[in-house]
């Protein structure tokens, strides 16, 4: 494959016919009906619709075929980028197995694993499998599963290192800023909180260096504002009252997730000892 050309090609390893037919209608433009819907907005519109790109599809209903079919792609230097990979293929491999078999061939293919099912524990999915970029686990997005024994929330992937979801704004004033904190460093472990990470194997929390930071620099107050309200703006703002900080949390300089709950949250970090301010109070004091 020329290295200026972009790799659109997709396997779907899957025992169910009709998920094929699915994808194939959503990837692929010149799927049924395709050429008569553009031919019909250039009648009424006056002009031809912008042409989508398309995927080249393949398609294999065991991992055993699906893993065949990755060999010879590679042997053909016409490698796939992306497979779709279902959980449960009975009587073959399982998807795990299938996932595992293909990145030692292919140790570059991007695999989503398909899933409705909670066959395997987070814990055993990361011992067998690389939790890393290059697999996208597609369960309903914010389901919530048990992580090392804590509820966690299953987010779509963002502020990802390297891409512009995790950039600082172009509008932020550096010369002002004294340190970057980084967390979330850890791939099995979620992190909301900017001063401690979220729980790991050990039923730890191990903290980002925030805290000591500000407290070997005589700082007793902080204030809080950003997103999510309900998530990484709360766990910030309650475990810097746990670490002896004063705290003003900004309300209308955040966003929640799920803004229904603002009012049980609002008197949650009250009673937590969080002071909900706004810009405007803050500007008349």
């Amino acid at each position: 494959m020329s290295s200026g050309t972009a790799n659109r090609r997709i396997l779907v390893i899957d025992d169910n016919e009709a998920i094929h037919q699915d994808f194939r209608k959503i990837l692929n433009p010149e799927a049924q009906g395709a050429a008569s819907l553009a031919a019909s907005e250039a009648a009424l519109f006056g002009e031809a619709p912008p042409q989508r790109q398309g995927f080249e599809l393949d398609s294999a209903y065991q991992g055993e075929e699906g893993l065949a079919m990755v060999v010879r792609a590679l042997a053909e230097s016409r490698p796939y980028a992306l497979a779709f990979v279902d959980m449960r293929m009975p009587p073959g491999w399982d998807g795990i197995e299938t996932i595992e078999r293909l990145w030692q061939v292919d140790a570059q293919l991007q695999i989503a694993l398909c899933t409705a099912y909670s066959d395997y524990s987070w814990e055993a999915l990361s011992e067998r499998l690389d939790l890393s970029d290059r697999l996208l686990i597609l369960k309903k997005p914010f389901d919530t599963i048990e992580l090392y024994g804590y509820p966690q929330t299953l987010w779509p992937n963002h502020c990802v290192q390297g891409t512009r979801g995790a950039e600082l704004h172009d509008a932020l004033p550096l010369e002002r800023v004294s340190a970057i904190i980084r967390k979330a460093t850890d791939a099995s472990t979620d992190s909301y909180s900017a001063l401690r990470n979220n729980w790991n194997h050990a039923g730890e929390r191990p903290p980002t260096g925030l805290g000591g930071y500000l407290a070997n620099r005589g700082v007793e107050e902080v204030f809080v504002c950003g997103l999510a309200r309900d998530y990484c703006v709360a766990w910030s703002a309650e475990d810097a009252i746990d670490a002896g900080f004063r705290v003003k949390l900004i309300w209308d300089l955040c966003r929640s997730i799920n803004p229904a709950s603002d009012e049980k949250l609002r008197l949650s970090l009250t009673a937590h000892g969080i002071d909900i301010v706004s810009v405007a109070e803050l500007i008349e004091s």
